[in-house]
């Protein structure tokens, strides 16, 4: 082993290779940043944080990194991350994955003017948003040409605008929609009217967690569909809805939600059906009168 009297710099990380020549060792600033980056992207926020204190180069190397994933969790982080933007807005560029978990109305129109800045997004989760209904009415005039997953809280008065999202966006891979109860839940709408008169095609669609009204307007030619998480409410036709998952895709798993009393209103036809093509398969009630079943095919 070498042993070389060397006290590594701000930054620094010193690598010794045993039987090397002196002469060949290199600390980590001796790497190109595209090698720097690549590393450095699979640290902590806390981390990046503390060694982007080091020195300038590392600074601006790991920059990009720190907002490569946003989550807007508390008001105070809503006012950092905003005003950070407003100061540097080529920071919005760098956001790949962000995520919204505060339900503040008063941040509403700042992140619809935010949004459209997110030019690399890849995953937008807005689940959390549920009283802010112009949030993901705003989707309607937007376009991710990267964006891979979905994760949104629907209310009545936004189910146009997601479809119409969905529609624009067919690379997705992944789609979480969550309802939102506003008394009767989605009180009036039907999987017949005018929502579904134009097939939403998602040929890349991998998993799918949300309303049983989307499931009968996705088409997945290439049937690459393995997971699905479907909500049927109250006095749906819960057949018909089921009934469709085997169209769009070869199902492996299937989780299906059903908004009843009893499990008399189970559409066990329709779930045969499809059984052939599972491999895993839990009922769940809302209602807490019947325990959820679960069946699991033998491998």
């Amino acid at each position: 082993m070498i042993c070389v009297p060397y006290a590594p710099g701000p930054g620094e990380i010193l690598v010794i290779i045993s039987g090397a020549d002196p002469k060949l060792l290199f600390t980590m600033l001796d790497l190109p940043n595209e090698m720097l980056s690549s590393t450095l992207k699979h640290l902590t926020l806390k981390d990046l944080l503390s060694i982007s204190a080091t020195c300038r180069r590392l600074e601006g190397i790991t920059e990009p990194l720190r907002y490569s994933a946003v989550k807007i969790g508390s008001d105070t982080a809503a006012d950092s991350f905003l005003q950070e933007v407003k100061i540097a807005p080529q920071r919005a560029q760098w956001v790949k994955s962000f995520t919204v978990t505060i339900d503040r109305k008063r941040y509403a129109p700042c992140l619809i003017r935010i949004l459209p800045t997110f030019t690399n997004l890849q995953v937008l989760d807005l689940v959390q948003t549920s009283a802010t209904p112009e949030v993901v009415g705003s989707l309607g005039a937007l376009e991710f040409a990267n964006l891979r997953t979905l994760r949104a809280t629907v209310k009545k008065q936004t189910l146009v605008v997601v479809s119409g999202f969905l529609r624009t966006h067919p690379h997705l891979t992944e789609i979480v929609l969550k309802m939102c109860y506003e008394g009767a839940l989605l009180d009036g709408l039907d999987p017949s009217t005018e929502l579904l008169i134009e097939r939403i095609n998602l040929p890349k669609l991998k998993a799918f967690g949300g309303l049983g009204t989307f499931v009968c307007s996705l088409v997945c030619p290439d049937k690459t569909v393995n997971a699905v998480n479907l909500y049927i409410p109250y006095g749906r036709d819960a057949a018909r809805t089921v009934g469709w998952l085997g169209a769009i895709a070869s199902i492996e798993s299937l989780s299906l939600t059903l908004s009843m009393d009893d499990s008399d209103g189970i559409p066990w036809k329709a779930l045969g059906q499809l059984l052939p093509g599972l491999v895993e398969l839990s009922l769940e009630g809302v209602s807490t009168s019947w325990k959820c079943s679960s069946f699991v095919k033998a491998s």
